[in-house]
């Protein structure tokens, strides 16, 4: 018995070894498990965290991709990956998309698209979606697996969005700049090979990116670049003392008043470098749209001058509020006004620098910059364009250089002026344009630079070579033979292919006639159907030399009644010069019928590689008739006519006027009181004419024709004459009150029988329809009648010209990029220093003014005071970007020939000495401080106004949308696009970050 026990506990305990070792087989067995788990676990992980590191590169990769097209590329600003859909109606219904281009539209996607795709909630085109996010992407492939460890191949799935605020939205100061949306994702994906769809799940493994990119040009009224980061200071305004003779009724002889010239801003304004303001300078913000004064370093606002910057927020926080400079006693105003001071600790004052975009960028090869590229090395005009011009037999690589390319192209390299500081022959831009280098100049009343001349109407742009460029021919015919004549017109067609008849009407006959300006029949992008009788055309200009232009882009076309809405940028190697009034269109502000789809949906961009400068001596586009010498005096070079040169052309082209709200606000688009027709307002322009007979003992007669009708002179203005014609003028002659000396003439362009308006509308002309009631060339000409029988008949000499009331508007975004903006400021009106206001006080009388039996005088009482500006309002609507600004001495002597009006038309009003000539009625001026006009100012009539030159801001800049919301440019795939072509951007992105919610 004992013997079994121990047998039996012996069975037990191998049986409770087995079962332990079991047990730890087990244990070692899960041990094992959880250890292969924990690597295969592990080594998932590092491949995911691999595929995240590489899809974080590879989204990195797209934004950068992103950024380099839109700073590099040809279309710059414009630049939008094609969608991976680029046509939907490709498809099977079932949300598959083929590459077959079932519908024949002539577009094809370049890939197929199955709903297997991982990439399809991305890639599926937004209308299947109803634009709802995700969805219009395109793919960028970045290769396969490499050698290199952990360089996976992926791909980024890409996107910009450009929405601005549109009209009626809150504003959104993010939605001005350009979204960059990058999908980073590790694995290539084949559409031809299913079997690739495995390398990503569905909408796996990702990360998403978002970049900003600016424009930078379209965001400021005044943007002060300082592209060289140098440390210098800009100025804006000048402290300049004018003198006024008071408002008062009934007109007095008071004491002059004297007070500073008014720059108004009406809009944003930033500066890269350190900003003074002198003078008085009122800035009226929309603090709603985002306006502010940022300077990203000191503000300086000297108090020893007078100088004074008057904030004004539109909204009604505050009205002309004193701002200080960084020195005193900072006041951020609710953060309009903001400077770079970061050791305050202040958020607000800490402004960064801001990218300055760059036109001449290299792009290609061998230095290519953009604008040539989309010019001279353009392709072929589209055939639609030139359907009466066939440029087939050029070539794809000629047709561009000689400016039949889908850009317009012009070698005008002999028109640049380069300043130099050579001992011998030393030239100065600055120099020349104040008048003490006289090159260029024809007489002191006219500068005329070397330049192409570029005028434009709604349906054709005129081109003129410059006389420094008469040999070398680069207007070329459509086989590109040399074009003989100085000038050509490229004109629209119906953009159809169908043949049109040239443009006639208001037209020089005797010049080219080319069908080669871009327009095709305009789609309503709300609607997405064609509208009847309205055109649409872009067009890049590219000219190597100086650029003169002027004209109205768009609008209505009087000869085929017609309409056009056209995007224009226009570039210059050189400088830039605006002659006059540059109009978006011709409609005023709330037009019916078609004309509505068209009004204000315009655009002209004008960028030049150096200067920008409003040429003021070609306001009235005077002919080049050379100036002859006078022994001395103020008019020592004036215009002589004689019977070899009889003529003298004048083109009249009145811009819309502007009329503002009592707190300085501007009117809605749509409101009338935002684009008044000259013709409406209570007093019809005058042509101001200081002339004479050449010679004392000789006389001389003129007449003056407009628009093809004979001028006929006010019967108050009965001149002895020995021609009983009215319509001639005679001066001059032994019977005369003053043989041989210059007389100041002033007289309204209305008939002096029957009191009817001769400028457009109210003349119909040579136009089959209605004409414009701005923005159309009124042809002037002043001819030396040498049929009048005038006794002694000697030449005709004219000192001075003008012609006011008038507006000029500049309606265009400009950039000089290495230089200025800058206001020629020319002569005064009245040369004779002689005839002030002053002077009138103590004589009672106009100078030269003599006692006479018949009580005429020399001197018109219109005829201003020497030291007075014409009653002209210069208008700056759209935005000004400049390197550093101009001089405050060229600043102070542009603001006191033009930055103001006098409150009266010279000695109308004021009562004459004994014996001398009544002066008449006391005439305001219209955009005097107590005109209809008066100004921006605050407060309205009476409250300081009477500015000759108001900056304005053209929100469409950062809005490119039309009242109705309709956008101003989209591309073929429906993206919305900035308001002018082709802009450049600024370097860099704003911003790099993670996807908000991705």
């Amino acid at each position: 018995m004992i013997t079994t026990n121990f047998k039996t506990r012996r069975r037990s305990v191998h049986a409770q070894s087995l079962t332990v070792a079991i047990i730890v087989l087990f244990l070692l067995l899960f041990l094992g498990g959880l250890f292969i788990a924990l690597i295969v676990n592990n080594m998932r992980a590092g491949q995911t965290a691999a595929k995240g590191s590489a899809a974080d590169k590879f989204a990195e990769a797209g934004l950068t991709y992103m950024d380099d097209q839109l700073t590099k590329s040809p279309e710059g600003a414009d630049w939008r990956p094609v969608p991976f859909v680029a046509d939907p109606l490709d498809t099977d219904g079932n949300g598959n998309y083929n590459d077959q281009d079932t519908n024949g539209n002539g577009r094809r996607n370049a890939e197929p698209l199955r709903t297997s795709d991982p990439d399809y909630d991305w890639l599926q085109p937004c209308s299947a979606t109803s634009n709802v996010e995700p969805c219009g992407y395109s793919r960028v492939d970045f290769g396969g697996r490499t050698p290199s460890a952990g360089n996976l191949g992926g791909r980024a799935l890409i996107k910009l969005v450009y929405a601005p605020t549109r009209p009626g939205e809150t504003p959104d100061a993010n939605r001005q700049y350009i979204q960059l949306l990058s999908v980073g994702r590790a694995g290539i994906v084949d559409p031809s090979d299913p079997t690739t769809f495995a390398s990503s799940e569905g909408k796996g493994q990702r990360r998403e990116k978002i970049g900003f990119k600016a424009i930078e040009l379209t965001r400021f009224l005044r943007f002060i670049t300082n592209r060289d980061n140098r440390s210098v200071e800009a100025a804006l305004g000048a402290p300049t003392n004018v003198s006024d003779p008071p408002f008062v009724t009934p007109r007095t002889s008071a004491a002059p008043e004297v007070h500073q010239v008014e720059s108004v801003y009406h809009g944003p304004i930033h500066s890269n470098a350190p900003l003074t303001f002198n003078g008085i300078n009122r800035l009226l913000f929309n603090g709603p749209r985002g306006d502010t004064l940022t300077v990203s370093s000191n503000l300086n606002i000297p108090t020893t001058n007078g100088t004074q910057v008057l904030l004004t927020d539109l909204s009604g926080a505050f009205t002309n509020a004193s701002v200080v400079g960084s020195n005193g006693v900072f006041n951020p105003y609710l953060g309009l006004v903001r400077d770079h001071a970061p050791q305050t600790g202040n958020p607000l004052r800490n402004v960064a620098r801001v990218g300055v975009p760059t036109i001449d960028q290299s792009i290609g090869e061998n230095g290519l910059t953009r604008y040539r590229a989309l010019t001279r090395d353009s392709e072929p005009m589209d055939a639609r364009y030139v359907n009466a011009n066939d440029i087939s037999g050029l070539g794809t690589n000629q047709a561009g250089r000689i400016g039949w390319g889908s850009g317009f192209y012009l070698d005008n390299r002999e028109d640049i002026q380069s300043a130099s500081e050579a001992l011998v022959g030393a030239y100065s831009p600055r120099a020349n344009w104040i008048g003490t280098d006289t090159r260029w100049w024809n007489g002191d009343n006219r500068y005329t630079p070397p330049a192409v001349v570029i005028t434009l109407t709604p349906r054709s742009m005129i081109i003129q070579r410059s006389a420094t460029s008469i040999n070398r021919s680069f207007l070329r015919d459509n086989t590109g033979r040399r074009i003989n004549q100085s000038t050509v017109i490229r004109y629209s067609g119906m953009g159809t292919g169908v043949a049109d008849t040239a443009p006639v009407a208001g037209l020089p006959a005797s010049v080219r006639k080319l069908e080669a300006y871009p327009a095709q029949p305009y789609v309503n992008p709300l609607t997405n159907t064609a509208v009847p009788g309205v055109w649409e055309g872009e067009y890049v200009v590219y000219a190597e030399g100086n650029i003169r232009i002027r004209g109205t882009a768009g609008g209505l076309d009087p000869e085929t009644l017609r309409y056009y809405i056209r995007h224009l940028t226009v570039v210059s190697g050189a400088n830039i010069y605006v002659d006059g009034n540059l109009l978006k269109d011709n409609l005023p502000a709330n037009p019916s019928g078609v004309a509505a789809q068209v009004r204000g949906r315009s655009s002209i961009a004008l960028l030049a590689k150096d200067y920008v400068v409003v040429n003021t001596t070609q306001f009235l586009t005077p002919s080049d008739n050379l100036a002859g010498p006078e022994a001395s005096g103020s008019d020592a070079r004036a215009i002589f006519m004689r019977p070899d040169s009889p003529v003298f052309n004048l083109r009249l082209t009145q811009g819309p006027a502007e009329r503002f709200q009592a707190n300085g606000a501007r009117f809605a688009e749509t409101n009338p009181d935002s684009r008044i027709a000259p013709s409406s307002l209570p007093l019809p322009p005058s042509i101001f004419l200081r002339h004479s007979a050449a010679e004392v003992n000789g006389a001389t007669a003129v007449w003056l024709g407009v628009n093809d009708s004979f001028f006929r002179f006010p019967l108050a203005y009965a001149w002895p004459n020995a021609n009983p014609a009215l319509t001639t003028l005679a001066m001059g002659g032994p019977t005369t009150i003053e043989p041989g000396v210059y007389f100041d003439h002033v007289f309204p362009l209305k008939d002096g029988l029957n009191n009817t308006n001769l400028l457009f509308p109210d003349t119909a002309g040579p136009y089959a329809g209605p004409a414009p009631s701005f923005g159309i060339d009124n042809m002037m000409t002043l001819s030396l009648d040498v049929s009048a029988g005038v006794p002694n008949q000697t030449d005709y000499r004219l000192s001075r010209f003008g012609v006011a009331p008038l507006d000029i508007r500049v309606e265009a975004l400009i950039y000089a990029q290495d230089g200025s903006f800058f206001i020629i400021p020319g002569p005064w009106l009245n040369p004779d220093p002689n005839d002030t206001y002053e002077a009138y006080l103590t004589r009672g009388s106009r100078a030269g003014d003599n006692l006479t039996a018949t009580g005429l005088g020399r001197i018109d009482p219109s005829y201003p005071f020497y030291g007075q500006p014409q009653d002209i309002r210069i208008t700056l609507f759209g935005a000004i970007a400049e390197n550093l600004p101009a001089d405050s001495s060229d600043q102070g002597a542009w603001l006191e020939k033009w930055g103001w009006v006098p409150n009266y038309f010279g000695s109308t009003g004021l009562p004459p000495a004994p014996g001398y000539a009544s002066q008449g009625t006391a005439v305001p001026t219209l955009h005097g401080p107590n005109g209809v006009l008066p100004g921006p100012q605050p407060g309205g009539v009476g409250n300081g106004g009477g500015s000759g030159i108001v900056y304005l801001y053209d929100e469409k800049l950062v809005s490119p949308y039309a009242t109705d919301g309709a956008v101003l440019r989209r591309d073929e795939y429906g993206n919305t696009l900035p308001m002018a072509p082709r802009l450049p951007v600024a370097p860099g992105l704003l911003f790099i970050g993670e996807t908000p919610g991705a």
